[in-house]
């Protein structure tokens, strides 16, 4: 019997040894991010490369794309006109392709062809830094930073991490209803004994915050960005991200279509093709894959709206 306990005694402090060299290396990643944003913030366009803006639309003509040593492709013949200003949800299962389609539109993977344009502008020939710096994404995989409050919301954009109003502000957007003992300077994770840990939710939040640190970015990017929350804080949420990206182009991607009959435009990715493209009314009118994932989700998000307050 004591052997036992000694036994689980020790593999338990293996194990919170191995999670503390982890979360340090969290906050190595997140100081060098720090330092690396702030040295490509100074550094001009490179030679022959164009800033990225746009005006008027991004095309996505015939894109396919594979991962390197899988023979099976993630995206195939993909073709799509998104509009400057409009909100597009994208929906599909998962492993449909929507995080590898969002990934290439923001350059994070490269296409061997010339197949996304920004107003005619093949991707490739945009500046990286310019097309970074004037983006914004959050992603399902996002990093839980172990340093401190002020730290993960300015991941966002690190020039503001000494402004405090900006950095409340965006916490105040996502409807943070936790007070941190030590404010924007609250410890959190694992390293430090007196650090704050957060649920899955509430990291959630945080990490939505980062979007609304940016200013004025051409495109934002949520990938399945309230899959941990419920459907009453998820409209909630989702409600002030749309009041936030009004006039922006926006991509939103889920499994869940509660966001859907607000978007301009909705695509229904299907084994990495589009199997359908339209608004809220001319899908449900088909009857087709958007209609069957409506039908089996409308009742959560019709009893939610009936609970939240118009604004």
């Amino acid at each position: 019997m004591a052997v036992a306990i000694i036994i689980n005694v020790i593999s338990n402090l293996i194990e919170d040894y191995i999670r503390m060299l982890e979360n340090l290396n969290y906050s190595v990643k997140a100081k060098q991010m720090k330092e690396q944003i702030a040295e490509k913030s100074i550094i001009k366009s490179a030679h022959g490369k164009i800033p990225f803006r746009f005006h008027e639309q991004i095309d996505i003509s015939n894109l396919s794309f594979t991962y390197p040593n899988i023979q099976i492709e993630s995206l195939k013949n993909i073709n799509l006109t998104i509009n400057k200003g409009e909100l597009i949800a994208v929906l599909g299962e998962n492993g449909s392709g929507k995080t590898t389609l969002v990934k290439l539109l923001l350059g994070l993977y490269k296409v061997e062809c010339d197949s996304i344009f920004y107003d005619g502008i093949p991707i490739n020939q945009f500046d990286e830094n310019s097309l970074y710096n004037n983006t914004s994404a959050v992603f399902q995989d996002f990093i839980k930073y172990q340093t401190n409050v002020r730290d993960n919301i300015a991941v966002g954009d690190i020039t503001y991490v000494n402004n405090d109003e900006k950095l409340e502000s965006a916490l105040n957007r996502v409807l943070f209803d936790n007070h941190f003992p030590g404010g924007l300077n609250t410890k959190l994770g694992y390293i430090d004994q007196d650090s704050t840990n957060l649920s899955g939710g509430q990291w959630q939040r945080l990490a939505l915050s980062r979007v609304f640190v940016k200013d004025n970015p051409e495109l934002i990017i949520f990938d399945e960005p309230t899959s941990a929350m419920d459907p009453l804080s998820e409209m909630r949420i989702l409600n002030e991200v749309l009041r936030y990206c009004k006039n922006t182009t926006t991509i939103m991607i889920s499994h869940r279509v509660g966001i859907a009959r607000k978007a301009d435009k909705i695509c229904v990715l299907q084994q990495g093709q589009i199997v359908e493209f339209g608004t809220h009314d001319e899908l449900i009118k088909s009857k087709r894959n958007y209609y069957e994932m409506w039908m089996s989700q409308k009742e959560w998000y019709e009893d939610v709206e009936d609970k939240i307050p118009a604004s």
